[in-house]
């Protein structure tokens, strides 16, 4: 009676439960959308302002007075605005409408750094204002020459005091919701329910939940102060940004929501509550005599069953009705779980013989029974034991039940049948070391059988798969064979390429030097007697064949070393690399004391390898990092240790030009370059010597890179080697 009443009221309190969710996160959901598109209308007045600002005469002739003036009254103007600022391309601020006392740089701000590499209006994050000395936000947009180059950067200023008199009071529905900004770190920006969280980091878990879910969404958390919320959220990004500048965050409290739909729900509750124990009353008063009792004693004798005691009865206990005839089928129950009980002990004791054979035999086992003692045919499988399915590929619903010449047809040409009958007939065994299986069923295998004969006209089949040991003793014999025959052919292989190698060698720096020196020391006679007397293009005909000598001079050198890494004896011992690579990094240091280049190298690197040429490694490595990022106005070039996979990996990590990935696998080979002469010297064979190097030592090299963004060169070395990876490198100007 009292069941369809509740459940009703049950379900309008859950609809009226997620219509009300429904309506917060609508609520919500607007408020956030609402302050979002106010922040994108304000960003996109924005950047059109500071892109015309850009465009003005004054700004793009420096004229600091006349833009100071400018600058000054759009602010006056513009109330959301705290400050307009120019800077130069180095960051040093030229014009503002509030001008600095000192000279000011925000060259180290992300929004100026991202405009300049960016080229596009780009965002910062919260800061104290060097001139306001309160909580702002900047925005920065590239001012650029005709060429496209960025030449200034224009910079507007929001004090996060802007939020508060904007949003705190506008469109701000009743019910204690929540308002919140953080930018990209999620700093807070602004908070209207608790205004002294300015600055502060927002709730680690709260802020994972926006960074880690879609652009806009919605979930249920415990807010900064505490109190159970929906919240809505949404990211804002430039155009130009891929990461979102601002987090904005709104909320309803939960209690705001279902404090009505609960107070309701208990009152009704409440009603039916007292309902249900009237009719409950009235239906144990009815029912006492004619059902309860009954029930008890069917209750009773079934727990009786329960335990183990099939004699109990209880028809003449409980008699008339439904229940009298549940009484009467519940006595034939006890009585055929008796009789069942008896011929299950007696099947069970026979199958446990069975099922311990076929559960613990490592090797496969068939059970055939041979229904007519007359015909071979009639041997049909009974069951097999899990190893034979895995032994023979062939699953238990497939083979038992059926003869053995449908499983296997190919036996009766060998007379295997018969021989099993002949198992069952006469009670003795019959094997085979080895037989040769094939058919379209059977992948073709070699196998050991031994049949056995077993009660009630059946046999067991013991067999084992001796393929892999078969092949395993031919494959060996063959490698022994062949073994003693490669090492021959080998050794002499190396033996003629170390001769070829010295033979080379020796024609480098003889047959090919010796000309050289002639070339160039002609070319020097001629430049010294002749240049008076020599036209321009005959002069230019002397130096091309001199600077041709040099080259191919050098390129000498480079094969003599080369053939050297390969051909030197390994000497090692324990190399401190650390102190190898600071003096790389000094020595270059003082070859151009002029280059900005930030190095750093982990200290307590330390391998067991040949001095020499971890000396040369080192050399060619850093060597390139110092050249290729030599175009970089700040170059940074790093020398540390990591570690993958339990193994100590060195890299050496430079932020300049680059490479592209797709010619990776030509960057160590000899003479191969990927950047023209004109653009960074050298004669392409650096790498190539470092790969051998790393060869010699049984490591491992490898580059990754990306165009204009740098390279890092990875290497491995197979020796005991240690390393402190703890301390963080040093940077060293």
């Amino acid at each position: 009676m009292t069941a369809v009443p509740v459940a009703i009221i049950l379900y309008s309190a859950y609809t009226q439960h997620e219509q009300n969710i429904g309506k917060a996160k609508l609520l919500v959901e607007r408020l956030a959308d609402n302050v979002s598109d106010d922040q994108n209308i304000l960003l996109s007045g924005t950047e059109q302002l500071l892109s015309t600002l850009s465009q003005l005469p004054a700004v793009k002739n420096h004229s600091a007075k006349a833009v100071n003036a400018l600058l000054a009254d759009l602010v006056k103007k513009t109330p959301q605005y705290s400050n307009l600022i120019i800077a130069d391309r180095n960051g040093i601020q030229w014009a503002a409408a509030i001008p600095a006392k000192g000279p000011v740089s925000t060259a180290d701000r992300r929004y100026f750094r991202n405009a300049i590499a960016s080229g596009q209006f780009s965002s910062g994050e919260y800061a104290i204002g060097r001139i306001l000395k309160k909580p702002v936000q900047h925005f920065a947009y590239p001012i650029k020459d005709s060429s496209g180059n960025v030449t200034d950067v224009a910079v507007v200023v929001f004090t996060l005091d802007n939020y508060i008199t904007r949003y705190k009071l506008k469109n701000m529905p009743a019910g204690n919701m929540s308002l919140l900004f953080t930018d990209h770190k999620g700093t807070i920006l602004f908070n209207v329910t608790a205004p002294e969280t300015l600055g502060k980091q927002d709730r680690n878990d709260l802020f994972k939940r926006m960074t880690n879910g879609p652009d806009k969404g919605t979930f249920e958390a415990v807010s900064n102060i505490g109190i159970r919320r929906y919240f809505a959220y949404q990211k804002l990004r430039l155009g130009g940004e891929q990461a979102p500048y601002m987090y904005v965050r709104a909320g309803i409290p939960v209690e705001t929501i279902l404090g009505e739909t609960r107070s309701k729900l208990m009152f009704n509750m409440a009603v039916m509550s007292s309902m249900l124990l009237l009719a409950v009353g009235f239906a144990v008063f009815i029912s006492k005599k004619g059902v309860i009792d009954k029930v008890i004693a069917l209750r009773d004798a079934t727990q009786k069953v329960a335990r183990g005691d099939l004699d109990v009865r209880i028809s003449d206990y409980v008699s008339g009705g439904e229940l009298g005839d549940l009484g009467r089928s519940f006595d034939e129950m006890t009585q055929a779980l008796i009789n069942d009980n008896e011929e299950r002990t007696r099947h069970e004791k026979e199958l446990s013989q069975y099922a311990d054979i076929v559960a613990r035999m490592q090797v496969g086992l068939y059970v055939y029974r041979l229904e007519d003692p007359n015909n071979d045919r009639s041997l049909r499988l009974l069951t097999v034991n899990p190893t034979s399915v895995n032994l023979l590929g062939l699953s238990e619903q497939q083979i038992v039940g059926r003869t053995i010449d449908e499983i296997f047809p190919a036996l009766r040409q060998a007379g295997i049948p018969a021989k099993f009958a002949d198992v069952v007939k006469t009670g003795t065994s019959f094997e085979r070391e080895e037989f040769i299986y094939t058919d379209r069923n059977v992948r073709e295998a070699a196998f050991s059988f031994k049949a056995f004969p077993l009660p009630d006209n059946c046999m067991g089949v013991l067999f084992e798969d001796i393929t892999k040991r078969k092949n395993a003793e031919s494959a060996l014999q063959l490698l022994n064979d062949e073994l003693e025959e490669r090492v021959h052919q080998r050794t002499a292989e190396i033996n003629a390429i170390n001769r070829e190698l010295e033979a080379f060698s020796y024609s480098i720096s003889h047959d090919l030097r010796a000309p050289l020196l002639r070339i160039t020391g002609f070319a020097d006679i001629l430049l010294e007697v002749c240049t008076p007397k020599l036209t321009d293009e005959e002069l230019h005909y002397v130096l091309r064949l001199k600077e041709a000598s040099r080259r191919m001079n050098e390129l000498i050198e480079a094969l003599l070393k080369l053939s050297r890494v390969t051909s030197s004896e390994l000497n090692t011992e324990t190399v401190n690399l650390s102190n190898m690579a600071l003096e790389i990094f000094s020595g270059l240091k003082e070859q151009e004391p002029d280059r900005l280049v930030t190095y750093s190298v982990s200290d307590g690197m330390v391998a067991d390898a040949d001095p020499i040429l971890m000396k040369s490694l080192l050399d060619n490595l850093i060597n390139n990092a110092w050249k290729y990022s030599s175009k970089k106005e700040h170059a940074v070039i790093e020398f540390g240790v990591s570690e993958q996979d339990g193994s100590e990996v060195y890299f050496v990590r430079d932020n300049g030009v680059g490479f592209n990935m797709r010619y990776r696998d030509n960057i160590f080979a000899p003479f191969r370059r990927l950047h023209k002469d004109e653009d960074f010297a050298g004669i392409g064979i650096g790498l190539a010597t470092v790969q051998r190097i790393i060869r010699r030592h049984r490591g491992d090299i490898w580059a990754e890179g990306k165009e204009g963004e740098g390279a890092t060169f990875y290497f491995t070395l197979q020796a005991n080697n240690t390393a402190n990876p703890e301390r963080a490198p040093e940077p060293t100007d």
